[in-house]
């Protein structure tokens, strides 16, 4: 696989690449509690003494301890820094991604938003931009990530024989899809509104954003750029498959005759 340090450049990235270097000042070694060092050391410090319940506690430190792991692994591996390990905005992402994980009740989501600060020194996408990926990522749910790591993967890989037919309108003569179906394409819709997928209906023409489920071919759908710095910066291939079975089913899903 190709090594990438820009996360647009393809969607199957190399969590190996050369991304961040050993000598960069933002991971301390130590036992649990001296997760982050250098300058985004205070921020976790500030955060851990604000008014927390146990739970909101927990979650800032699993978030913060995930995101160190992944930084070590590239340290490790003997990786160099990009501009973006230099920039001020990093601790502003990092400040974000802990106030984002203490919110989370949806626990699977916490190592999807440590993927994204644990990787944001390691590419070449602009920090104002990965912060704009954690406030649209703040308002996803699991299964809606779900739904762009189904529509990524297939894009690149037309790998799940999505279905060509939109929901029908009326259920007369036609079967219904069950309410868990519908759902999923709701979840499909709201994607389509943020601009995060659109619709390719026209081989070699611009992807559209037609919302609406009973507008929706899922084979059509594609990320957009937002819906790939998600896909990139958070690992989104790493969605559990029982999560990403049950959309793969429903965008399988179709009318009967």
């Amino acid at each position: 696989m190709k090594k990438q340090n820009d996360f647009t450049k393809e969607i199957a990235i190399d969590t190996g690449s050369g991304l961040v270097g050993a000598g960069f000042g933002l991971v301390v070694a130590g036992p649990p509690g001296a997760l982050i060092g250098g300058a985004t050391a205070p921020i976790l410090s500030d955060v851990l003494k604000r008014f927390l319940s146990k739970k909101e506690k927990s979650r800032i430190e699993k978030v913060a301890e995930l995101a160190n792991k992944i930084i070590q692994k590239q340290i490790s591996s003997g990786s160099k820094p990009t501009e973006n390990a230099k920039d001020k905005k990093i601790g502003e992402l990092f400040e974000g991604t802990l106030l984002a994980a203490k919110d989370e009740y949806e626990d699977k989501k916490i190592p999807l938003l440590a993927n994204l600060f644990g990787r944001a020194p390691f590419t070449n996408t602009p920090i104002d931009n990965l912060i704009q990926s954690l406030i649209l990522a703040d308002q996803l749910s699991y299964r809606q990530l779900g739904v762009l790591s189904v529509v990524g993967r297939n894009q690149w890989e037309n790998c799940f024989n999505l279905s060509s037919k939109p929901l029908p309108y009326s259920s007369t003569g036609r079967g219904t899809p069950d309410e868990k179906t519908q759902g999923i394409y709701e979840d499909v819709n709201y994607l389509l509104v943020l601009g995060l997928i659109g619709q390719v209906f026209v081989k070699g023409a611009r992807p559209a954003v037609a919302s609406g489920t009973h507008f929706i071919a899922p084979v059509n759908l594609m990320l957009l750029y937002p819906g790939m710095l998600l896909f990139n910066g958070m690992l989104l291939d790493e969605v559990d498959k029982e999560c990403t079975g049950e959309i793969i089913k429903a965008l399988k899903w179709e009318p009967k005759e």
